[in-house]
């Protein structure tokens, strides 16, 4: 009986002994309608509308109808159930989020947005991240592995970037923490990736990574990594500002020391360009 109680308490209807009294209107919102209780203070003489797909949930319950009390009880408890199945649109949601994790490494957020982009809606979205059993843990650590091996990161410059996809900051600093990454060797490989592009300086390298986020060590010591390249580099930068406008010997040379060079750097590459 207490059981038969908690489900007509559901419906807003309240159960005493073999009568049954409708409290007040309400709307309870399900998975594939409305149920509207219709006020009627009279007992038994209530009907339902239910509005959902369901054979039973197509027609007014009216327990009047009901050839005793005990086919209406399995009536409740049946209407109880059903309300608890997922959609068709949910189970869909659920499986492309089991899909994503597959092939992806997502954050609870990033997985729900991806699902919304797809023309799923929010609430159906949800309940699949909400039901695929993911690891959170396990996704930010595979999302890490993913970046490293595309990418050089500092450990500021990974935290950040994991925060943007969704992942909270204790999930990105576990994740980061459960990879072991060389931080020295990653401001190198930036570094160099750098210079394919650009002229730097010895003190304007070391800058240019701690703006990523690597350490005053790091970026000192991928620098020195690279060898005694700063004169090349000097030639290198003289060069570029040269093809802009005129320069004069003295101003070239005044505009690379402004860079981070050296003045014998800067002597040795402006002699260098000419």
């Amino acid at each position: 009986m207490s059981e038969l109680k908690e489900i007509a308490s559901s419906l807003g209807i309240t159960v005493k002994g073999k009568k049954a009294n409708i409290v007040k209107t309400q709307k309870v919102k399900e998975e594939q309608g409305v149920l509207t209780c219709v006020v009627n203070h009279s007992p038994i003489d209530t009907s339902i509308p239910i509005g959902s797909a369901n054979s039973i949930n197509d027609t007014h319950v009216d327990k009047a109808s009901f050839k005793s009390e005990s086919e209406f009880n399995q009536t409740l408890v049946a209407r109880k159930t059903e309300s608890k199945t997922p959609t068709k649109k949910r189970l869909k949601a659920l499986d492309e989020a089991k899909d994503y994790l597959r092939n992806s490494a997502l954050s609870q957020k990033g997985l729900t947005e991806q699902l919304e982009y797809d023309t799923i809606s929010n609430s159906d979205a949800v309940y699949g991240v909400e039901n695929c059993k993911a690891n959170w843990d396990n996704q930010v650590t595979a999302a890490v592995k993913e970046y490293i091996s595309a990418s050089p990161f500092s450990r500021a410059g990974l935290i950040k970037q994991l925060e943007h996809d969704g992942f909270t900051h204790e999930q990105a600093e576990y994740g980061v923490s459960r990879i072991s990454i060389d931080y020295v060797q990653q401001a190198e490989l930036s570094a160099r990736q750098y210079l394919e592009n650009f002229s730097f300086s010895f003190k304007g390298l070391i800058k240019q990574l701690e703006y990523e986020g690597f350490s005053r060590s790091e970026a000192e010591d991928a620098a020195r990594r690279l060898g005694n390249i700063w004169t090349d580099q000097a030639v290198k930068s003289a060069k570029e500002y040269n093809s802009d406008r005129s320069y004069t010997r003295e101003e070239l040379i005044e505009q690379l020391e402004y860079d981070g060079f050296s003045h014998e750097q800067a002597v040795n590459g402006v002699k260098s360009m000419r």
